[in-house]
């Protein structure tokens, strides 16, 4: 992150996540961070429609798809400096809790 941009953070309509892994055709599975409940991970089908690199335990800023309620769009892709910002801030858990594949 250079030194003049701007930490992203969600906004209403987006959730942090992290990406399990890869589906194919911009297509990712991903674990939604759930920071204020208790509650099971939810995992979802993410697409990316820029052109970003997306790997496995990345942390992602997501944001609902307004064409359907199916999908969900990863808007930015945090560098590692980024994380330990956002976990210093609360945004995020400093640990993530991985929930099995099914």
């Amino acid at each position: 992150m250079a030194r003049n941009q701007i930490l992203l953070f969600r906004e209403a309509g987006q959730e942090y996540g992290m990406v399990r892994s890869y589906l194919g055709h911009g297509c990712f599975n991903v674990q939604v961070l759930g920071v204020e409940d208790d509650s099971s991970p939810c995992i979802i089908i993410a697409v990316v429609r820029k052109h970003i690199s997306v790997a496995a335990g990345d942390i992602v800023l997501l944001s609902a798809d307004e064409s359907t309620s199916e999908h969900v769009e990863i808007v930015k892709v945090y560098e590692e400096r980024e994380v330990k910002e956002l976990i210093v801030r609360g945004e995020i858990p400093g640990r993530f809790e991985i929930a099995p594949e099914n």
